[in-house]
């Protein structure tokens, strides 16, 4: 197969800005050299499909609008056959997984419990159509690293705030689900997280947890 002499292009449509911008840390970590695109809804996305050419495209099904992913799904395949599209969801019901793979799309990524796999395994999907850049392979957790939440002695509070910040949701918001001050969650929580995991931002945050493999679950499931 010849190869198309360029980097990839790819595209992330994703209405929050905090995954948004940690799926563009990961994908620059795993995949150097790509060139990585950021559009925060429909509108704008629809407008960079009129002015590129796209690889890959990272496509969020709620995009905080009146026209979802769904419907630029069906605008991709017409206008951009054969770019690969992966579809991010908080929704994990099977229904919704067949519904956009049925519509188009090459994968699906569930946003509440991937680990970085699944983006893994998208981002060396690239690499099978000889793109000049090669994704490089997952960095392998250090043996020191503790493999779980317990091992990392976090309370149940903590990764209940851990899994909210994973969800892209404000401190504000963090706050108001958990019923407590924004103060709080901000000082007491976020900051004793970023230091936990050694990064300085929320967005450096939520790539070390894909970069570690830590499942995250849902608060719930924590008790």
């Amino acid at each position: 197969m010849t190869s198309l002499q360029r980097p990839a292009q790819i595209l992330i449509v994703e209405d929050q800005s905090l995954i948004r911008q940690a799926l563009r840390l990961m994908i620059e970590e795993r995949a150097p050299g790509c060139r990585v695109q950021e559009e925060a809804g429909y509108e704008s996305a629809l407008l960079a499909l009129d002015t590129g050419r796209y690889d890959m495209v990272f496509l969020d099904i709620e995009l905080g609008g009146p026209r979802s992913g769904l419907d630029l799904l069906r605008e991709l395949r017409q206008r951009q056959p054969t770019c690969q599209v992966i579809m991010l969801s908080g929704n994990e019901e099977r229904d919704m997984v067949d519904y956009c793979l049925a519509q188009g799309a090459s994968g699906y990524i569930s946003k509440a419990s991937d680990d970085g796999s699944a983006l893994l395994k998208a981002l060396w999907a690239l690499k099978l159509d000889s793109w000049s850049a090669q994704p490089a392979e997952a960095s392998q957790a250090p043996s020191h690293w503790p493999a779980t939440l317990a091992e990392l002695g976090l309370s149940p509070r903590k990764c209940e705030v851990l899994y909210h910040l994973c969800q892209g949701l404000s401190n504000k918001a963090i706050a108001r689900r958990m019923g407590i001050e924004e103060a709080t969650v901000r000082k007491s929580y976020v900051t004793e997280l970023l230091r936990v995991f050694g990064v300085s931002r929320r967005t450096e945050l939520m790539a070390e947890i894909g970069r570690r493999g830590l499942q995250i679950p849902p608060p719930q499931a924590q008790a």
